[in-house]
């Protein structure tokens, strides 16, 4: 049997194609939006930037 390790949330992708950091993300976006966690491979090479705080996201 396999252990189930939770991984890092990165970002949550909204469904206008927008990212927002798990920091300024509310529950209910948490419960709702799709979450992009660390081992996803995101295609675009550009950074991602939180569209509320504008940081960049790791």
């Amino acid at each position: 049997m396999a252990l189930l390790v939770e991984k890092e949330v990165r970002a949550y992708q909204t469904k206008a194609n927008t990212t927002i950091c798990p920091v300024c993300a509310s529950d209910e976006e948490k419960a709702k939006e799709t979450p992009l966690v660390a081992e996803d491979v995101i295609h675009d090479p550009a950074p991602m930037y939180c569209v509320r705080c504008k940081k960049k996201i790791k």
